[in-house]
């Protein structure tokens, strides 16, 4: 008897299925789908957080339809992808725009979904895509760097620095012959490293900048720190916020300092005057795993191990800094006993000194002028030196498609397919200098 009755469900689950599948749907429309799996009043535009997840349903009639397959798809994965796993479920991926489309028989319902890039944090992850997570391994995107530095002027949070996954062990941080490049700046290691490329041979004479610029990961722009960069990343790396001066009281803040009165070592037991609460070697073990979680290699403060800064102390000497105590120290710079660690800036210092600034003190062709800006289909660049590259990105990031015609020091940019809003362009020139100035879109 209990086959039978199988056979008769069988029978007819058959054919509903294909009462289904003679239905003709009249319409399809989108509905969020709640995590106990009742489905919302139909939505065509929503917003989603990158990192966020939401899963959707198709809303079909008439009713009788309702249990044809859908065929979801999304108009530009770079922005937002569909979980494989779950029927539905959206992960945002970077910020931007896109469409979702949900098919059921030949019938279409679209639903427009801006993915919106949260304010970055210390210790968030970096991807080449220009955008970050608080998670490291996401399917569909590649992690270059941690970030270790928000810039407070930035009331948006988007825009900081981050440091590499990777460092190099025992590079000079030059011939003992080489040129002086004057690699002085203390605050901006991207004023040295144009500094330094002024010195013929630069490639092969400064082997720790060398490393750093070379990299291309995200199409940044990476360098070798400046002795107050190497501060900043010190400073996170304790679980400290690195302030120029001012810090407040009762915050994790600390004052930018240059001697020895910060320490990575554990307070004496046997001391009882000292401070046996010291936070700072359990803050190292956690932003290191933020590292070795993903199979990247973690800060070395072992000892008297140091880190190269871009920054020289004198002509033969450049600065150093120890991540075992936090302090500066210089040493000849033909010696190969240190470690060499990458930094990038995010979003808009993809040249060397940032937004509206000249790439070197004192370059007086080193401004790129816009005209006209705000631009409408086409703009002017004028950068005064031949140039030999020019992009545009948004403000996340992410290289869009306008194009560029150089003739020489000016180039013409076709910007009448970017959508309203403000971009980032960045000129390479034949000198080997990068520069970005800001456009507006309208």
């Amino acid at each position: 008897m209990k086959v039978f009755y199988s056979l008769i469900a069988a029978a007819m689950t058959a054919a509903c299925a294909q009462c289904a599948m003679a239905q003709t749907v009249t319409s399809v429309k989108i509905g969020i789908k709640s995590n106990s799996g009742t489905i919302g009043n139909p939505v065509t535009e929503g917003k989603l957080a990158v990192g966020g997840t939401r899963t959707y349903a198709a809303i079909v009639e008439p009713a009788e339809a309702a249990s044809l397959p859908v065929t979801w798809s999304v108009s530009n994965p770079d922005y937002a992808v569909f979980d494989a796993s779950v029927e539905g479920k959206i992960r945002g991926l970077g910020a931007g725009t896109t469409i979702i489309t949900a098919e059921v028989g030949g019938v279409k319902a679209d639903y427009t979904l801006t993915v919106a890039q949260k304010a970055a944090k210390v210790g968030d992850y970096y991807f080449s895509n220009g955008s970050w997570e608080s998670s490291g391994i996401v399917a569909g995107k590649t992690c270059i760097g941690v970030v270790f530095y928000v810039d407070p002027s930035d009331e948006n949070g988007m825009t900081g620095k981050i440091v590499s996954l990777d460092e190099a062990d025992q590079l000079q941080w030059s011939l003992a012959s080489a040129g002086q490049p004057g690699a002085v700046s203390e605050t901006d290691g991207l004023v040295n490293l144009d500094a330094i490329r002024s010195v013929s041979g630069w490639e092969n004479a400064f082997a720790a900048e060398a490393w750093c610029a070379s990299k291309t990961d995200g199409g940044l722009q990476w360098y070798l720190p400046a002795i107050g960069e190497l501060r900043q990343l010190f400073a996170a790396s304790c679980g400290l916020t690195w302030v120029a001066s001012g810090a407040a009281e009762g915050t994790n803040q600390i004052n930018d300092w240059t001697e020895m009165n910060i320490t990575m070592r554990p307070a004496d037991p046997a001391d009882n005057t000292s401070d046996k609460t010291n936070p700072y070697p359990a803050s190292r073990e956690a932003f290191n795993k933020k590292f070795t979680n993903i199979g990247a290699t973690p800060l070395n403060g072992s000892g008297t191990l140091r880190y190269w800064s871009s920054t020289q102390y004198a002509e033969d000497f450049a600065m150093q800094l120890a991540f075992e105590g936090g302090y500066p120290m210089s040493y000849p710079r033909h010696y190969i006993f240190d470690q060499t660690r990458a930094i990038a800036r995010f979003p808009l210092d993809r040249g060397t000194s940032g937004i509206d600034a000249p790439t070197a003190a004192g370059s007086p062709t080193a401004n790129v002028a816009i005209r006209p800006n705000p631009a409408v289909s086409t703009a002017t660049i004028e950068a005064g030196t031949e140039m030999t590259a020019v992009q545009v990105y948004s403000l996340i990031g992410s290289l869009t498609a306008a194009k560029a015609a150089i003739d020489g020091t000016t180039a013409t940019i076709d910007v009448e397919t970017l959508a309203p809003g403000t971009y980032v362009v960045t000129v390479a020139t034949a000198d080997g200098s990068r520069r970005s100035a800001k456009l507006i879109k309208r």
